[in-house]
């Protein structure tokens, strides 16, 4: 399946698709918030106009009534409590799970064995450090969702340039 490049919203009830298409699955949205960030320490629940950065993804995940459950996963009891604020499931790392080598698979894998998903659930992992999130993102991802495939990964086209597209004088400008 092909990502649809307008980024619209199907006109389905996606929810009633998924059902007639016989998938007896839940969907999961886990939010990893490790707090040994040592570029911008904190920065998962670094405040913006009061709220911490993580809320903002996961207040759009909440409000587009896709997920089964929200869960925050973090080696921080302080951003645990946190997230327990907002009524979130919460998931406290192991402490081979927060290292600065740790990656995302291995935390999805310790979420996934947590709290037991079973083989048809779907989990969508939503960066904190994405504050643009927007419901209609997870709409448009879970209309692409069957038995016949095991992932889908988002991206979206950028015009920035790369320090070594500089340096070797292949830089494009962006009017080109």
């Amino acid at each position: 399946a092909k990502w649809n490049q307008t980024n619209e919203v199907p006109e389905f009830n996606w929810l009633c698709e998924l059902i007639t298409k016989g998938l007896n699955m839940n969907i999961y949205a886990v939010i990893p918030i490790r707090s040994g960030s040592k570029r911008f320490p904190n920065k998962n629940i670094y405040e913006i106009s009061g709220i911490p950065l993580f809320q903002f993804s996961a207040d759009v995940a909440k409000r587009s009534d896709i997920f089964s459950q929200i869960i925050i996963s973090s080696d921080s009891a302080e951003y645990l409590k946190l997230a327990n604020t907002f009524n979130y499931t919460t998931h406290h790392r192991s402490s081979g799970g927060a290292c600065d080598t740790t990656t995302t698979e291995e935390v999805i894998t310790e979420v996934i064995k947590y709290f037991n998903f079973n083989k048809e659930d779907w989990v969508f992992i939503i960066q904190a450090t994405n504050p643009f999130q927007q419901i209609k993102y997870f709409k448009n991802a879970t209309s692409y969702i069957t038995n016949e495939i095991s992932s889908i990964v988002t991206y979206r086209k950028f015009k920035r340039f790369f320090l070594d597209d500089l340096i070797n004088g292949e830089r494009k400008r962006t009017q080109d």
